[in-house]
């Protein structure tokens, strides 16, 4: 709480002092800057940083957040993560530390519909081809092409279809 008079002078004594002003101090600065973020868990489109306690964590080094959780990202895709000390009552937030580059998983697509049969002969099934699949008949052995050849005759046979793993997915179930 600050205070003011009037000074006093060889011939006058000190005035009256005015009503106090409460004025309060800035917050400090936070010179502490924080190692890289570590990573905790990867999926597809969800990357979750290490908690570290009075933390804050960021994609872009702009935007904020106390959560480590970032979601709704994109499949195979790289990403810088920062982290800075949160700003508190008493300091403001740090700089943020070194980034960290991260790239999301493969995504995991959803079951195909069984494959269909084109034509079919005494020794030999061909099922209609879909682009990106691949086919068995067994569910373990797996093979591009859509053509099945030395069948047995007269015998019933089990196909199976799955999307095949590219750049960006893993096989389907």
């Amino acid at each position: 709480t600050f205070y003011q008079r009037v000074a006093s002078t060889d011939t006058a004594p000190f005035g009256y002092s005015s009503e106090g002003v409460e004025i309060k101090t800035d917050k400090a600065e936070n010179g502490n800057t924080p190692p890289a973020p570590t990573v905790n868990s990867i999926t597809s489109n969800t990357i979750t940083l290490k908690v570290v306690v009075g933390c804050e964590y960021s994609k872009d080094g702009i935007n904020w957040q106390t959560s480590p959780v970032f979601s709704g990202l994109s499949i195979v895709t790289e990403y810088t993560f920062y982290m800075r000390y949160a700003e508190t009552e008493i300091s403001y937030a740090s700089d943020k530390g070194k980034g960290l580059v991260v790239k999301t998983d493969k995504g995991i697509p959803s079951t195909p519909s069984a494959p269909t049969v084109l034509e079919k002969m005494y020794n030999k099934v061909i099922l209609v081809a879909r682009e990106g699949y691949e086919y068995s008949r067994d569910g373990v052995n797996w093979q591009k092409s859509n053509i099945f050849t030395g069948l047995d005759s007269n015998t019933n046979y089990i196909f199976f279809c799955r999307m095949a793993e590219n750049d960006s997915y893993y096989a389907s179930a």
